[in-house]
């Protein structure tokens, strides 16, 4: 709850900065959410441009190279990196170790 507060309250700031006689606040919230959408749609191609290169049998080692480079780039854009692969099949969890990490 407090994130959610901590955005609208970022989201206001900006708006009270940008809204004017030539911005409504239409108009900027439209115009944020043209902009989200095209940093997801980066990061969409990203994530597309990895998958075709392990299709085509790109090794592992290449794909992470591959990986740091568009994570460093889409920071720069403000946008989240990509996930590093998952090492576990999902739907596994750490319950099934003890405190000392044995099964």
């Amino acid at each position: 709850m407090a994130e959610k507060k901590r955005i609208v309250e970022w989201v206001k700031e900006h708006m009270a900065e940008v809204v004017d006689d030539t911005w409504t606040p239409g108009q900027y919230l439209l115009e944020l959410a043209a902009f989200r959408q095209e940093q997801a749609q980066m990061r969409r191609n990203a994530a597309q441009l990895l998958r075709e290169l392990a299709a085509e049998g790109v090794s592992e080692q290449e794909l992470e190279t591959v990986r740091a480079a568009l994570n460093e780039q889409l920071v720069e854009e403000g946008i989240m990196p990509l996930d590093p692969p998952r090492m576990r099949p999902r739907g596994n969890n750490a319950s099934s170790t003890n405190s000392s990490g044995n099964r």
